[in-house]
């Protein structure tokens, strides 16, 4: 008897998705911050665990905006229309993704018309990340930590990824220009969904 409700629970376990650690997406972020809400619509993200970077692009508060963290090097690049900002870069490389290793399923839930599971992770009462996932394509990934968070739709992924994808663009050649450039709250808000 034992075995059989062994049996019937690993049937009904659910197998967590299995994103690779080398991606494109296209995708929307709201960003929930104690200084109001911002969206990066029309936006892309690049990630290489491999290369340890990160690439966010997309349009903040009707400005193209562009953040490359190359964390090998430790240097954050913030283009804004064309013009670049580049600063020291604290911290180690992350991906939201990664969380799903800890996460916990949850069940089936439905987002913008598109059946997915959803699996959480939860530490104390400081941090929650949720994870809807279809297959092995992420959906939406929320997280709150502390009272700011950001909800991340995806509307396409592929591992199409190469380390060219992370070079600067030729506007960040120039120290003179990155110090000379002040940036707005677009860049700033950039900086902290990033950071």
């Amino acid at each position: 008897f034992i075995v059989l409700v062994a049996f019937i629970a690993l049937a009904f376990a659910q197998t967590k998705p299995s994103f690779p650690t080398n991606y494109h997406a296209t995708i929307s972020e709201t960003e929930i911050t104690s200084r109001g809400n911002v969206t990066i619509s029309k936006g892309a993200e690049w990630f290489s665990a491999s290369d340890q970077a990160i690439r966010i692009q997309g349009t903040l508060q009707g400005i193209s905006v562009e953040n490359i963290d190359l964390f090998k090097t430790q240097k954050q690049y913030i283009v804004e229309n064309g013009q670049c900002q580049s600063r020291s870069l604290q911290g180690q490389y992350g991906d939201p993704l990664s969380i799903i290793s800890a996460a916990s399923y949850v069940g089936k839930a439905t987002i913008d018309g598109k059946s997915t599971e959803l699996w959480s992770f939860k530490q104390g009462s400081s941090l929650s990340v949720n994870i809807y996932a279809a297959g092995n394509a992420p959906v939406r990934v929320t997280f709150m930590q502390n009272g700011n968070g950001a909800q991340i739709d995806y509307h396409t992924f592929d591992t199409s990824v190469s380390s060219s994808d992370f070079t600067p663009p030729s506007s960040c050649s120039s120290d003179a220009k990155a110090t000379a450039f002040k940036g707005t709250s677009a860049s700033y808000y950039l900086g902290q969904i990033a950071a």
